[in-house]
């Protein structure tokens, strides 16, 4: 089985996988997802830029309905499931929405979490499709 991602989003690479974003040379701000211009001044001079794989909870809540389809995909053979969805800042660059895998009893404003990657589904040729997450931080961070 084939792993496949939306590569606008990020890269997947083993130890070095990374939300891509884009950074504007002209007032540098960062942003999520990746976009041709900036929202803050309209500038086209922006470059994709690897995001970091840490940050720490801005905010959160549940999802506890299917996520409008579309323009999200989803697998039709499961159940949906509830699940956490929160902001991550990123330190210093931007805030990130994302699933938190995390258990909500532990959850915390400003408690560090670390990127990682989950199958989402598989898609009709039986290839996994991935997506992004959060988790509660390690003790050794590797960044």
């Amino acid at each position: 089985m084939k792993k496949t991602i939306d590569k606008t989003l990020f890269e997947l690479s083993g130890i070095q996988s990374r939300l891509l974003g884009s950074f504007c040379r002209a007032c540098s701000t960062t942003q999520f997802p990746q976009q041709a211009s900036c929202p803050a001044c309209s500038s086209t001079d922006t470059e994709i830029i690897p995001l970091k794989t840490q940050g720490h909870l801005w905010s959160w809540t549940t999802q506890d309905f299917p996520p409008s389809s579309p323009p999200y995909r989803t697998s039709h053979d499961q159940p949906f499931k509830p699940f956490l969805l929160g902001y991550v800042e990123l330190e210093n660059e931007v805030r990130v929405q994302s699933k938190i895998l995390t258990e909500q009893t532990q959850l915390q404003i400003g408690m560090p979490l670390r990127l990682t990657f989950e199958p989402l589904f598989i898609d009709q040729h039986g290839d996994e499709v991935m997506m992004y997450a959060f988790e509660t931080e390690t003790e050794n961070p590797t960044e």
